[in-house]
């Protein structure tokens, strides 16, 4: 690690003068639960405080230009994120050559081409990491992720090859080929290829459509794998202060290896956001497991989930209201449902950030509410 390091530095270093614009970087964040507790029949009479939950620094060398350039990032982190070191170290290069073709090569863990434009990242921005209650990642409450990422093209955050072309104006073409650490058969490297389109309606919105391999199309097919997903999204943005997004996706029916259809269905997602001064309101929806199959058999266990945060931003300051509700219907069994009311502030200060909340849930099926007092700190430079 220290010698990829050093590398990436030197690279650094000596490109530097080869492209027009070299920047460096960073940031700092460290969030801590001050005070955790429990109610309910059975909870626990103690008060937890002082975990300290997240903790990460990133430091980026960005350089280049519109001709070419590249990116690396390296990443440190702590508590409940890592076991503290440096944890990641990845970047790209990228050339265009002209207006129609665009190359890219390597890491890009922020990730791009994703299609939601409200309901991941966004929605919580800054927060995500400890003060909102559930990340707008994978997320601590066990229902919470259909709102966040069904219906929606995830879009590449792992190592691979992008070809991008522009064949007209508002017209984006990207077909992406996954590379390992180790060489493998190419129709298996093949099949799970990624191929999506960006087509901007001016005036109107963004339509996105996109495919993702998952291997069912490789040579070898013992293991009765899904061919694929399709995705298709719609952004709205023509109506003032008000902006919409529409997600929805279909696993590819496949025969199973007991030679029977199979499919986990359709998943629709839903987002919104509305302005109205200092005032902001988010929604966003989701479920899955619509016309699912098992071994060509019906399989409804549906799922649905709808997190809200309206938000009002005074003068030093921006007070959030965030809360959600998740709810699973099996087709066998009893239903199951994940709750959370998580108000929470947000303080800019110059290149830093301040973050406190309280957070309440329910979710883990043992009839306990949990209450939480995160706070945290951002550094930027």
């Amino acid at each position: 690690m220290k010698k990829l390091i050093a590398i990436s530095v030197i690279f650094v270093l000596v490109t530097g003068a080869v492209f027009a614009e070299a920047t460096i970087g960073g940031m700092w964040q460290v969030g801590t639960m001050l005070v955790a507790g429990e109610v309910g029949d059975g909870a626990s009479d103690d008060v937890m405080m002082g975990h300290q939950k997240y903790s990460e620094g990133k430091l980026t060398f960005a350089l280049g230009d519109s001709y070419m350039g590249g990116k690396i990032q390296v990443e440190i982190r702590g508590g409940d994120a890592g076991q503290g070191g440096v944890n990641d170290v990845w970047g790209f290069l990228y050339w265009k050559p002209n207006s129609l073709f665009r190359m890219q090569v390597g890491k890009d863990k922020d990730g791009h081409w994703g299609s939601a434009q409200i309901t991941m990242w966004g929605f919580t921005g800054e927060q995500k990491n400890y003060v909102a209650a559930a990340s707008d990642y994978d997320g601590e409450l066990n229902l919470m992720g259909y709102g966040k990422r069904k219906g929606f093209y995830d879009g590449v955050n792992f190592n691979s090859i992008d070809l991008s072309f522009f064949p007209v104006d508002d017209v984006n073409i990207n077909l992406v080929l996954p590379m390992g650490v180790d060489l493998g058969e190419a129709s298996a490297v093949l099949s799970k290829f990624h191929i999506n389109s960006i087509i901007n309606i001016p005036d109107t919105g963004v339509l996105r459509l996109a495919f993702v391999g998952d291997g069912g199309l490789a040579k070898d097919m013992s293991d009765k794998t899904n061919p694929g997903t399709v995705f298709a999204s719609f952004y709205v943005n023509a109506i003032e202060n008000l902006f919409i997004d529409f997600g929805v996706n279909y696993q590819i029916p496949f025969t199973s290896s007991a030679n029977k259809m199979s499919t986990r269905g359709l998943e629709l997602g839903l987002g919104l956001r509305l302005l109205s001064g200092p005032l902001t309101l988010k929604v966003r929806t989701g479920t899955k497991g619509l016309m699912g199959l098992s071994n060509d058999k019906s399989s409804d266990d549906l799922a649905w989930s709808i997190g809200i945060l309206p938000s009002y931003k005074f003068d030093k300051f921006t007070l959030f209201f965030h809360a959600g509700f998740g709810l699973t219907l099996p087709e066998k069994g009893e239903s199951e449902t994940s709750w959370f009311i998580n108000p929470y502030i947000f303080v800019p200060t110059g290149e830093g950030r301040f973050l406190a909340g309280i957070i309440l849930e329910d979710g883990n099926g043992d009839g306990l509410i949990k209450w939480k007092v995160p706070f945290g700190f951002y550094l930027y430079f």
